[in-house]
């Protein structure tokens, strides 16, 4: 099952049109972590495992999770996963390349004998232009634990829509105390946005954790602190 260890924001899960689910928390205490026991228990996983064109051994996810500090995570495997060392450097390469430098994954430590390994996740606030959703890349392990670092805000969103695996996750931040006109990310598509932080967009209040379905081409953002939005479309 997916376990949120989480004090979550007063009515943060949300559902817009059948389309996404989101959920929101903010402030994190030390400790607060999200847990994995079976890729079974994520939604959608009836569909089975899309995994990637050239590796096996790494899954496409369909859930976005976007934190705006550090997180530690943590994997363990059985024998018969027969996981070998370059699964680690392979994923590690391949969310340092979508991450390009703003952020970071490092493996801090794998223990071949006792089957668990535990990698750090760095965060940035220099994502700011619209990117693919970096963290897409997941280990084919049943097991993942990520613990978040205290005074962290978490946005996650889970596209439950039926045809999920052609829709689109993306992220960018909106620095301290700027004001920017941000184009669509996908111009006459359906466009879902998610705010880490309270904004104004278009000169309205909206609060951290609330989710707008875009319907411009274009949209004002003013943020006093460092922003993450995290949008899904399609």
């Amino acid at each position: 099952m997916l376990i949120f260890q989480i004090d979550w924001s007063e009515n943060s899960s949300r559902n817009f049109d059948n389309n996404v689910i989101t959920t929101c928390a903010f402030n994190l205490a030390e400790g607060s972590n999200v847990e994995r026991y079976s890729w079974q228990s994520m939604p959608n996983s009836e569909g089975g495992k899309q995994l990637h064109p050239e590796h096996d051994f790494i899954v496409v996810a369909e859930l976005g999770q976007i934190f705006t500090a550090g997180a530690t995570q943590y994997h363990v495997w059985k024998e018969e996963d027969n996981v070998t060392e370059d699964w680690f450097t392979t994923h590690e390469n391949l969310i340092n390349t979508a991450l390009e430098g703003k952020g970071s994954l490092t493996y801090t430590e794998i223990d071949m004998v006792n089957r668990k390994c535990t990698s750090r996740l760095e965060a940035s606030t220099d994502r700011t232009s619209w990117e693919e959703y970096p963290y897409i890349y997941h280990l084919n392990l049943d097991y993942m634990k990520i613990e978040l670092d205290a005074g962290s805000n978490f946005l996650c969103s889970l596209l439950i829509t039926d045809d999920w695996a052609s829709w689109t996750t993306q992220v960018r931040d909106v620095l301290a105390g700027t004001t920017e006109t941000i184009n669509s990310p996908a111009p006459g598509k359906t466009v879902y946005l998610t705010f880490s932080e309270d904004v104004l967009v278009n000169g309205n209040a909206v609060a951290a954790g609330d989710t707008l379905k875009l319907t411009s081409a274009s949209f004002e953002v003013t943020a006093s602190e460092n922003t993450k939005i995290l949008t899904n479309f399609g």
